[in-house]
Formats: structure tokens, sequence, C-alpha cells
């Protein structure tokens, strides 16, 4: 073998560890913040739960705690809240998830049931179903929620109206190390979105997640990133927990929190939509949501609750 065709290896081995090795970088930009310490003020969060944006750039965050959904306009104006915690009509005992779609609100109660409003906060009906963590709606207005304590088939598909219509999903196993910390055998998914006709499945307690095919309900792919789980936690915290998920065009963002002795630690990890890791941004606090400009809105604890809105910024 002649010198030129030596160096033309080198040089094609060298090109490609390069590749490998290339991470697309991101960087975040505050845009603004906002909370309150003042119980009265309409700025003041107790214990949010979920959020979600609307097609005009609105932000609506569930307060579990204060049975309340809140809207915020693109700017953090406040605008409207409603519900009220309770067991009655138009109130809200434990929501822990919101979706929005042709003008209605849905609130996913923790322990059951799906409360139905109007966008200006109007009540307009309950629907009865098991215990979950998600809502989400397809296109054709069917609703997508998970069903807590089925180890298969724990994704149900219910029509507008509660009537359940079909159910699917693939159960996992959870780590020996993690099995032993939590006392459980099977991990559930904890958050989910649903993009171009795929669901976007994120598991609760590992770093997991599934791709499924709406149209044939299948699994089609599993990502998963080696992950140090701690074993040396605070009391009451699991050592690991599923923030959030949410796909475009060109990526699926998840993110997620570690739990150590000392501190909890927030992630978003960046995948290709062909299931390529791509980098890790350390967040300052817990993703909410993600709008379709990716902007982040992310809850910080101290000195008390406030949401910060940044613009993630993929760096050339």
């Amino acid at each position: 073998m002649d010198k030129n065709n030596i160096f033309l290896i080198i040089w094609l081995i060298l090109l490609l560890a390069s590749c490998r090795s290339h991470k697309v970088q991101f960087e975040l930009q505050k845009l603004w913040q906002i909370g309150s310490n003042e119980k009265e003020s309409s700025y003041f969060f107790a214990f949010i739960a979920d959020g979600i944006t609307d097609e005009k750039g609105n932000l609506w965050v569930v307060d579990m705690k204060q049975g309340l959904v809140k809207k915020f306009d693109k700017n953090g104006e406040f605008k409207k809240s409603f519900g009220g915690r309770g067991n009655g009509p138009g109130e809200l005992a434990s929501p822990n998830s919101i979706f929005i779609k042709d003008d209605k609100v849905y609130i996913r109660e923790l322990f059951g049931e799906i409360e139905v409003y109007d966008t200006s906060g109007k009540y307009i009906k309950t629907l009865k179903v098991p215990p979950g963590n998600f809502i989400l709606l397809t296109e054709d207005k069917k609703i997508l929620t998970n069903v807590q304590g089925k180890k298969e088939n724990f994704i149900f598909i219910f029509s507008e109206n509660g009537e359940k219509l079909d159910s699917f999903g693939v159960s996992r196993t959870l780590p020996a190390l993690l099995k032993k910390i939590l006392k459980i055998e099977h991990d559930f998914v904890r958050r989910a979105c649903i993009y171009d006709n795929y669901l976007f499945a994120g598991f609760g307690f590992q770093y997991l997640i599934h791709i499924y095919d709406l149209k044939t309900k299948r699994l089609i792919k599993e990502l998963k990133r080696k992950i140090e789980y701690p074993t040396e936690l605070k009391p009451r915290l699991r050592p690991f927990s599923t923030i959030f998920i949410f796909s475009d065009d060109k990526y699926i963002y998840y993110s997620y929190v570690i739990n150590k002795k000392d501190s909890s630690y927030y992630y978003l990890d960046i995948w290709s939509r062909n299931s390529k890791y791509l980098n890790t941004v350390k967040l300052p606090g817990q993703l909410i949501t993600i709008d379709k400009k990716k902007n982040l809105y992310i809850e910080i604890f101290t000195p008390y609750i406030k949401i910060y809105k940044f613009r993630l910024i993929e760096k050339k």
C-alpha cells in the first residue's frame, strides 16, 4: 500500500471520529420571570403540577395545591384563573395535567376524572376515568391518558364523552437498584406528547422513552441512556423522575431530575428524530413546558416559586 492510500485512510478515520464526537450545542437566554411570595397575589404559586402554551403563546399553569388553572399572556402578564380546590362541579381536587384543543381546556385529576372547561374558564363537564398522570388529545379528538397500576395496555383511548375505545402500551421492569429503593417492580409512563401521529412517552422512574405509532398502536422505538442513579437520597425523594417530554419535526426534548442527598439536578436531553442522542443542557430548575418557538418555561423554587421563560438557542 503506498503512502497516499495510508494517509487517506488515516484522514478518513480521524474525520469519522470527529463526527462521532461532535455535539449540537445549545444555550439558554432569559426572557422574563414571574412569581410572588404573597399568597393573595395572582403570581403566587403553591405547587405547579403542569403547564402548556396555546396557539397565541399564552401560558396556562396548573397549581395542584391551590386547585387552580392560571393563564398568563406571552409576556407573563396574568389574565385569569379558574377552578378552586374542591370536589364540586367546576372545582379541582388534585389537578395534575392540562391539554388545550379547539377552545376547550382538559384537566386531568391525579386520582381520576377529567374536568373540561372552555377557554374562558366556564365549566362544561366531567369525564369519569381511572387515576392517571397525563392527558393528550389526538387530531380526531380522541383522549389519550395513562392508567396507574397496569403492567400492560396502560395507555387508554377515550372518546370525547369518556367512553373507553382501546388501550395499548408496553411496560418495563425497573433496574434492580431502583426496585430495591422504590419497592415496586414495573415502571409506568409519567409524561407524554403527540407529534406527527406518534406518541412519545417518558417513563416515571428510569431513563426510558417509548415511541408508538398511533395508527397501529405499536411500539416502534425505545430510547435510553445510561444514568448513574444515586443511592443516598433526601427523605421521600426518588432517585430519578421524568419531568417533561416534547417533540417537533427536528428534535425530541426529554427533561428529567436526578435527586441526590445534597440537592436535585435538572437536565434537558436533546435527541434527533432519528433517535440519536445529541447533547444535555443543565437547567436552573424544573421544566414546566416548551412551546413551538423553543421557549422553555422553568420553575425555580427558592426563595419562593417563580416561573422563568428562557429561549433555547441552537449555537451554530
